[in-house]
Order: C-alpha cells, then structure tokens, then sequence
C-alpha cells in the first residue's frame, strides 16, 4: 500500500492556462498581461476636434462670402442725388421814373424779378373803350423779355372780373395745352378775383424782345420759352392783361406784388 503512486491534481490558472493567456493578449494588443485595457491616446483625440473645427468654420466662412457677393450684385450702390439750383433773376438794369399823380399808377412795382419798367404811357381811351375810371400801359423789359402790362379801373369788382373774362375768353383768349393755369387770387387768404395763363391761341412764334438775352451772361432760374402768351387777373376793381412769353409771364404773375 505504501508503494502505490496518486497524481497530485494540477492548481487552477496553471501553467497551461498562463500560456494561453499571454498568448491572446499579445494578439489583440488592447490587454496588457496584467488584464488591464489600453485606451487611445489624447492627442489623437485632440487632432481629430481641431480638424472638425476647422472645417465647419471654413464652410461658415464660404457661404457668408457667397450671401454678401449675391447682395452685392443684386442692390448695386445708387449716387446720392445733386440737386443744383440757379440763382434768383435780378435785373440787369434800373426802372424809369414814376412822376404821375395816379395812386393806382404810384402802387403798381417797377421791379418784377429781372423785369424793370422801362415805358409808362397813359390809356386815353379807358373810359371811351372800357367804360373804365383810369387806365394804362406799362412796358418791363429784361434780357431776352419784354411784357406788356395793361392796367384798368373801374368802379365795381363785378365790371373788372367780367372784363377780366372777356378777354380771357374772346378770339384772341388762350389755347388749351401746355403753360395754361388759372386760380384765384388771393389776398390774405380771401379770394379778391381770379386768374389765367396760357399761351396765345394763333400765335405761332414770339415777338422779338427788345433787350437781346446776352449768351454770356450767367444762367438764372428763367423758364423755357413757350411761345406768345398772355395773363390776365382781376384784384378787386383792378384788372392786369399782361402779353410775353407763356413761360415767363407765369413767373411774371407769380412775384407780381399785386
């Protein structure tokens, strides 16, 4: 009985089981022989965000430069407006002198913008003609422009505005069309009579001014010539028949003081 040999069992994790274990863990390389896992290193990490980064802020950075490109050729840059204004017309030369006794004549301006009365004649014929108290004709000339002013009285407002009308509207009245306007006049906001403007119906080109426009001087804010034309408004008993340029009786009449 002493002489027969028992086999000792082998421990657990013997050798053999040591070996196959060194052996997978050299294969895969993610566990060290001391069973720990081998994690990737942080600067490969790192490099990978900085990368991402820089690709998204070079795609932000493209379309922003591709918005701006498109507005840009799609609202184009507009000047800023210049706006050039001519001076006021002054008169080139001086008014004759008023000596009559008439108030009427003694109200009336010898000044209108560059216009200067340059005549004064009395109307005898004002009350054979028109049944009117007083009448006269004045003569403003300027560079390039003679108007023509015929003033009447009368006694009533009602006989001035219906002369006023007759001539407005008679044979020799005033054409449809361009540089034509009417209103009234008005004298601290009430309505003393009425107005009207416009060019000469049958008139085909205007009479010669007697003061030629000098092609030197300066350019003024004058208006572009219309042709023949007449103004004729009422002021209470007062009525003015003014004949020139359409276009320039228009600024005539617009700084006439009465």
């Amino acid at each position: 009985m002493s002489g027969r040999h028992v086999d000792s069992p082998e421990p657990a994790g013997g050798a053999g089981e040591a070996a196959h274990s060194g052996t997978t863990g050299a294969g895969t390389g993610g566990t060290t022989a001391g069973g720990r896992v081998q994690k990737p290193g942080r600067g490969r990490v790192l490099l990978i965000v900085v990368i991402v980064a820089l690709v998204v802020v070079a795609a932000i950075v493209t379309v922003l430069l591709i918005q701006n490109q498109r507005q840009s050729q799609a609202e184009p840059e507009v000047p800023d407006p210049v706006t050039t204004t001519l001076p006021t017309p002054t008169p080139a030369g001086d008014p004759i002198e008023v000596s009559e006794d008439s108030q009427l004549v003694q109200a009336l301006p010898t000044t209108v913008l560059d216009h200067v009365l340059t005549e004064l004649a009395a109307d005898q014929d004002a009350f054979v003609e028109h049944e009117a108290l007083e009448g006269w004709f004045l003569t403003y000339s300027a560079p390039g422009s003679d108007i023509e002013v015929h003033v009447l009285q009368w006694d009533s407002a009602d006989e001035a505005a219906a002369h006023a009308e007759d001539v407005a509207s008679g044979p020799d009245g005033l054409s449809d069309g361009e540089g034509r306007r009417s209103g009234d006049v008005a004298v601290q906001g009430e309505s003393v009579g009425r107005y009207e403007i416009g060019v000469l119906a049958g008139e085909q080109q205007p009479a010669e001014p007697s003061t030629p426009a000098d092609d030197d001087s300066e350019p003024v804010a004058t208006p572009e010539p219309l042709g023949p034309g007449m103004a004729v408004w009422s002021n209470g008993t007062v009525v003015f028949v003014a004949t020139g340029d359409a276009g320039r009786l228009a600024q005539f009449y617009d700084n006439y003081p009465f």
